[in-house]
């Protein structure tokens, strides 16, 4: 895993991941939120990630985030925000695995941007129907009336 975000206050955390969500630059189904069990509730209701509880005997053991694959200065760091109560954001490693699998799965079915195979030798205006010479009054150039 990876990790993303960590705050104390809820109203930052909730609007980080909003955040993070709407910009594009992760998707729900890829976050992981930690917390302690009891502001679990408060949050299931406030964001659309999946929520990973730490119960007090966690602590009491060892480093809870020593299992997510943190570096030792990180899951220190996060554990202490955790402990007092805080919250912790971090990627799930198949969030790049289900990115790769999207771009492999982009192949060419036949659709093409618009401008593709026109012949930039041939346009289709000229001095009379330019849209510069537009005029409302007449909007077809080319006819007198």
């Amino acid at each position: 895993m990876k990790f993303v975000s960590a705050h104390q206050s809820i109203e930052e955390f909730v609007s980080e991941v909003e955040n993070l969500i709407q910009s594009g630059a992760f998707h729900a189904n890829n976050l992981l939120a930690l917390t302690r069990e009891e502001h679990a509730s408060d949050l299931k209701s406030l964001v659309p990630v999946e929520i990973e509880t730490i119960s007090e005997e966690a602590f009491k053991d060892n480093a809870p985030l020593n299992n997510h694959g943190l570096d030792d200065h990180s899951v220190e760091l996060y554990d202490d925000i955790l402990r007092r109560g805080g919250y912790v954001l971090l990627e799930k490693e198949n969030g790049k695995q289900h990115e790769s699998k999207s771009e492999e799965r982009t192949e060419d079915i036949g659709l093409h941007a618009p401008g593709f195979g026109v012949d930039p030798d041939d346009p289709q205006s000229d001095a009379s129907n330019h849209e510069d010479n537009f005029n409302p009054d007449n909007p077809n150039p080319t006819s007198n009336r």
